[in-house]
């Protein structure tokens, strides 16, 4: 099992990433609605906030099924 204090950085570390190197996203329509979304752009990536990360959390299932197809 991982220690609480390790998950802790982890997520510390992967919102940090979400800040500060934000996500690719190769696809120009989306691009220009995510910014008039009120998103911050640099080039082609997306900077996803901690508040925005949490926010879709809270609405996100805290289990999903995997089925093998």
């Amino acid at each position: 099992m991982i220690a609480d204090e390790t998950i802790k950085k982890i997520i510390e570390e992967a919102l940090s990433i979400l800040k500060k190197i934000g996500i690719l996203v190769e696809n120009q329509e989306a691009l220009r609605l995510l910014k008039g979304a009120g998103m911050v752009l640099k080039e082609n990536r997306v900077l996803i906030t901690e508040d925005l990360v949490r926010t879709c959390l809270k609405s996100a299932p805290s289990t999903i099924k995997i089925y093998a197809i």
